[in-house]
């Protein structure tokens, strides 16, 4: 582990991010919610990730979660909380992301995960809301009680106040959230088309994008990312770092190092049990080759 605070933050990202995925790609928590009435990955993922925020509508959600289509995050809400409470779906989301994190430590020291989500935990509670309300939210929520959702519960509230942050980075340069999944797109650090099968774009969006980045010259020709989009996005991945790593810099470097290595011992077994691939529409890189 490195001792500069950006390079700490990055590092942590790329364990504690695949931890919080399980919400999304775990059987066990698709399973909770078709068991509860909710039907269709993208209901459940709109009504386990929005939960914090209440019976909220489509407006709020498509601003903070940026990447989809507004039209795509209409289709879930407001309506999915007819067939669930906000309350009941954070409930369930963390049972059963639980359950998942019990099955990918199996072998690990319980003692070792105790002190991991002690650890996650204060460095949590030492990250600063303001500016990011999404993550704000969180903090409204009580801690549970296992040491499994523990884990997942610090895990989720670290990459909402990260993608707080990057949302923030993204404005300053001054890029879309479709421009950088192009770029994503096209340097492979997502499955390809990840914008138009998972995001609610067009194949319309899609080259009208294309073609507006190339006459920014942040594109050129064969369609490959330029010299200057590179440089600015680079800059957006470092000021999501700068933005996250104040907390990690206050962590004693022992307890930081061994954290990392258990939760890089989790990811390890996210992947494995087929739940987080790579490249993946998350964007996280595997925490072995990155």
């Amino acid at each position: 582990m490195s001792s500069q605070v950006p390079i700490d933050a990055r590092s942590m990202w790329t364990v504690f991010e695949p931890v919080h995925a399980v919400a999304y790609f775990a059987l066990h928590v698709r399973q909770a919610f078709e068991d509860a009435g909710v039907r269709g990955f993208w209901r459940a993922y709109f009504a386990g990730r929005a939960a914090p925020l209440g019976s909220v509508g489509a407006h709020p959600i498509h601003a903070a979660f940026q990447s989809f289509t507004l039209g795509m995050v209409e289709r879930a809400l407001p309506v999915v909380w007819e067939l669930i409470a906000p309350a009941d779906a954070w409930a369930l989301r963390t049972r059963a992301a639980g359950i998942s994190i019990a099955a990918s430590s199996e072998g690990i020291d319980a003692n070792e995960l105790a002190a991991v989500a002690t650890v996650l935990r204060e460095v949590a509670e030492r990250l600063d809301p303001i500016g990011r309300p999404f993550f704000a939210a969180h903090l409204d929520l009580p801690w549970p009680p296992g040491v499994h959702e523990a884990i997942w519960h610090a895990c989720t509230l670290l990459r909402e106040h990260r993608g707080d942050g990057y949302v923030a980075a993204c404005l300053v340069e001054g890029f879309t959230a479709l421009e950088m999944m192009v770029l994503a797109d096209r340097l492979e650090t997502t499955p390809s088309g990840h914008a138009i099968t998972n995001r609610g774009w067009s194949s319309e969006d899609w080259d009208a994008c294309v073609e507006t980045m190339t006459q920014r010259g942040l594109l050129d020709e064969s369609g490959a990312p330029t010299a200057e989009a590179l440089q600015r996005r680079a800059l957006i991945e470092e000021h999501t770092d700068a933005l996250a790593g104040e907390a990690w810099s206050e962590t004693n470097k022992r307890e930081l190092a061994a954290t990392y290595d258990v939760l890089r011992g989790l990811t390890d077994r996210v992947a494995a049990n087929g739940w987080l691939t790579y490249p993946n529409a998350v964007g996280v890189p595997n925490p072995r080759s990155s």
